[in-house]
């Protein structure tokens, strides 16, 4: 029996680590996704992201960084905060929440956070592809949880 290969639009439209449970083991071609992974990042990359790319931010995310925010402005006796340091822990929250434990390669700007791959596998197959002067921007972690 023939592997499945998924069209390029909707590969392309997969977010990083969509397919957790391991492409082959939904009859999907491991390679189809990286390159759809990589296809994405190169176009984010190129052309900035859409709307859909950002990871979205949720009422119980936004309620934890008000939590922790409030908590930083009682331990500096001060009621107001600047706004990177509003925007640092939001991203903090955003990328523990949906990837605690796992490396990832990102990109921030001023509207949100776009994850361009998750795992070693996309990571390489994004650093051996993009060239490094469109990946300049792009920040490799490993979001920890410390709440």
């Amino acid at each position: 029996m023939a592997e499945k290969t998924l069209p390029e639009e909707k590969i392309s439209r997969q977010l990083p680590g969509q397919l957790a449970e391991g492409p082959s083991s939904i009859g999907v071609d491991p390679n189809a996704i990286l390159d759809g992974m990589v296809s994405r990042a190169e176009r984010v990359l190129a052309y900035g992201p859409k709307a859909d790319d950002y990871l979205e931010v949720s009422a119980d995310i936004q309620a934890a960084v008000e939590g922790d925010l409030e908590y930083a402005k009682s331990r500096v006796n001060r009621q107001d905060l600047s706004s990177e340091i509003c925007e640092r822990q939001l991203h903090l929250r955003l990328l523990a929440t949906h990837y605690a434990g796992h490396n990832i390669a990102y990109i921030a700007d001023t509207v949100g956070i776009v994850v361009l791959a998750v795992g070693l596998d996309q990571i390489n197959r994004l650093i051996n592809r993009v060239p490094y002067a469109n990946r300049q921007n792009v920040i490799f972690t490993t979001p920890e949880v410390w709440w």
